[in-house]
């Protein structure tokens, strides 16, 4: 997966108050500083993901995704932040993230869903270890909360902010922030507000600067679409689905905005099918779930959409060349 270098500045930021120096981080994550210097630089998940956690080993804040998104600046979202915020309505900003969400992360859009005068934004991220998730998904939240609030008035509350985490230690820290409306252990990480708000705008309008910068973010997103492959793209929107599920390639194809046709062809060029794409996925999906030890074997093979659990090890020794418990055991 590719990642903008950008979002390790959104650790930066998020970490000093902590008094923990951006040279710390990079330290502690092996990532070399001048990996800074290019704005436009991508990172792997890999990178990423260690950045993060040592940003929370570091500072010991079990809160820091709710603390990075009340604190740090739009900056290092790049030109879609700015785009977003001069955007005519709520909905522009949010089909502009849509629209060009790649320039700061690879993976499945963000989708929002309207029906009966509430809307519902659900957010898909790339997923690593627990808490990494959580510092996401708490991140994100905040983000989308800021925004709502940007383009309405500064005490507004969203209807219900979902989380699929289990409540934490720093519950209140959640209360503080969304005033009651968090919502934990929920199929889907999300947020849901009244749907007039959509419609909202801000005003004064500058027509003029939102072209200029909507020229940018197409010609930035240009460049990293020609960058990334296929294969990985692909593997990317899988890892980052919903685990029960296994979409149809003319789902993904549609998601990833290509046709079949072109999609078959693309892979066959990059010498992989996308039936091993998607095996590969699941197997990686179903390791996830495995490395809780508060989720047993059966509830992996129910989440994984298996009604019986001799076929999910089966399926998964077929994966992987082990079968659950021998995944466990290897831990």
């Amino acid at each position: 997966m590719s990642l903008s270098v950008m979002l390790l500045y959104a650790l930066v930021e998020g970490v000093e108050p902590a008094g923990v120096a951006s040279h710390d981080l990079l330290r502690a994550a092996n990532i070399d500083p001048r990996r800074l210097e290019d704005m436009d630089g991508r990172l792997d998940r890999t990178e990423y993901d260690r950045a993060q956690t040592a940003a929370l080993e570091l500072t010991g804040d079990g809160a820091l995704g709710l603390h990075m998104g009340e604190r740090v600046s739009i900056r290092p979202f790049d030109v879609i932040a700015d785009l977003a915020s001069h955007a005519p309505t709520l909905r522009d900003a949010f089909q502009t993230f849509a629209r060009f969400h790649r320039i700061v992360c690879d993976g499945p859009d963000t989708a929002l869903y309207e029906r009966n005068g509430v809307a519902t934004v659900h957010y898909q991220f790339p997923r690593a270890s627990l808490c990494c998730n959580r510092l996401r998904a708490e991140f994100a939240m905040v983000g989308i909360l800021r925004m709502l609030r940007h383009f309405t008035r500064p005490d507004i509350l969203a209807r219900a902010v979902y989380f699929e985490h289990s409540p934490p230690e720093y519950r209140d820290e959640y209360t503080r922030i969304f005033a009651g409306t968090e919502r934990f252990d929920h199929d889907f990480t999300g947020i849901e507000f009244d749907g007039e708000l959509l419609d909202r705008t801000t005003q004064p309008q500058n027509g003029e600067l939102y072209t200029v910068l909507e020229s940018l973010a197409e010609r930035k997103l240009s460049r990293v679409t020609r960058e990334g492959g296929h294969a990985e793209r692909l593997r990317d929107f899988l890892t980052s689905s919903s685990v029960g599920e296994r979409p149809q390639m003319d789902v993904v194809a549609r998601s990833l905005g290509i046709s079949v046709r072109s999609l078959r062809r693309r892979l066959d060029e990059e010498g992989v099918s996308y039936t091993t794409l998607l095996n590969e996925a699941r197997a990686t999906l179903a390791k996830r779930m495995l490395d809780d030890p508060r989720r047993s074997i059966y509830e992996t093979a129910y989440a994984m959409g298996f009604s019986d659990p001799s076929a999910f090890h089966r399926a998964f020794k077929r994966w992987t060349g082990m079968t659950p418990t021998q995944y466990r055991h290897s831990l």
